[in-house]
């Protein structure tokens, strides 16, 4: 089983909340931002909650970048929380921590 078939993400959207749960790479963050922007473009202000997240690579940092974005393009607010330790390391290698 290569890795495509078993990567995924799920996107839980709630009233200026979204949960994301799964793996957070190249196979699935069109898919997260597919389903955030309509809710990032809506809301004033979206927490987006990392907390189940299992696994992510540059792909799902380009992914909160992207958020944040979209965001500030429309003049609105996204809070990330519950950032995987992983992943808030790769965005202060990257020296772009400042920005999630």
């Amino acid at each position: 089983m290569n890795s495509e078939s078993i990567s995924r993400v799920n996107v839980d959207v709630t009233e200026g909340r979204c949960a994301l749960n799964g793996v957070l790479d190249f196979n699935t963050t069109r898919a997260a931002l597919e389903s955030l922007s309509p809710v990032i473009k809506k809301q004033a202000k979206v927490e987006i909650d990392l907390g189940s997240i299992s696994s992510a690579n540059s792909a799902g940092l380009a992914l909160l970048i992207e958020c944040q974005a979209l965001a500030h393009m429309h003049q609105h607010q996204v809070q990330f929380s519950n950032i995987p330790d992983g992943l808030l390391q790769l965005a202060d290698v990257c020296e772009v921590k400042g920005l999630i």
